[in-house]
């Protein structure tokens, strides 16, 4: 993933978009973040019921994702992903 900002969201939501139901988000290479990142999870996990799930986040995404109050809001897991979507 890389990163995840106002440059490379849109091209995010353009696959999420395209994919029905629950979406597993492996994020072990996530090296950045940004608020347009962030609305585009909390909206893509508020279109899917809340069937969306973060996975491997390196220590400063997680602690993004906590800082905010999201963690406890999204689906985040440390381990690696049993499927990528």
């Amino acid at each position: 993933m890389g990163e995840l900002d106002m440059s490379t969201a849109p091209a995010l939501r353009s696959i999420l978009d395209t994919v029905p139901g629950a979406v597993t988000l492996e994020c072990g290479d996530l090296e950045f973040i940004d608020s347009s990142g962030l609305a585009l999870i909390v909206k893509a996990h508020s279109q899917r019921h809340g069937e969306l799930e973060l996975r491997n986040l390196r220590p400063f995404a997680r602690e993004f994702f906590e800082i905010t109050g999201l963690a406890s809001l999204l689906a985040v897991d440390r381990g690696p992903a049993e499927s990528v979507s």
